[in-house]
């Protein structure tokens, strides 16, 4: 595994059919958060994942997508906010549970699954809130690597 500042060396992934970003939708990153967390392609497709749901599930014309990221001590959050429809609170607990999938999802209802446990993996914690005043924040926690 290899150090990655986080996140904008995810937000410019290529897009689910292989195009670079989505098209008519704007996603907007930090340049450099500071922080470095231990990645290989696991991580790398939960963010992908967690970066392109919000634009795929999206009923709005131009969908939006902010990516914060606050460090707190030997941890970094990395926040995931969107100006979608959002996720139903009945539905929180069980979207990453595997083969769940939301009403209208043409998905397999794994990519929440694996997102939540690739995080694990790396020692983070994943949760699902409702923006304001639209829309859905999923934030990542995950745990800094010491400066070499």
């Amino acid at each position: 595994m290899e150090p990655i500042d986080l996140p904008r060396g995810h937000a410019r992934r290529r897009g689910p059919k292989g195009e670079r970003g989505v098209p008519g939708s704007r996603v907007r990153a930090p340049r450099r958060s500071g922080r470095r967390c231990r990645r290989d392609r696991a991580l790398s497709s939960a963010f992908s994942n967690v970066l392109r749901n919000p634009v795929l599930h999206n009923d709005k014309e131009t969908p939006q997508v902010d990516v914060s990221v606050d460090a707190v001590g030997d941890r970094v959050c990395v926040h995931v906010s969107d100006n979608g429809p959002g996720i139903p609170a009945s539905m929180r607990d069980e979207i990453f549970e595997r083969g769940v999938k939301g009403e209208h999802s043409a998905g397999s209802g794994l990519g929440l699954h694996l997102v939540r446990t690739f995080v694990r993996w790396y020692g983070g914690s994943i949760e699902v809130e409702d923006n304001d005043p639209e829309g859905t924040v999923v934030t990542i926690e995950l745990p800094v690597v010491a400066e070499s």
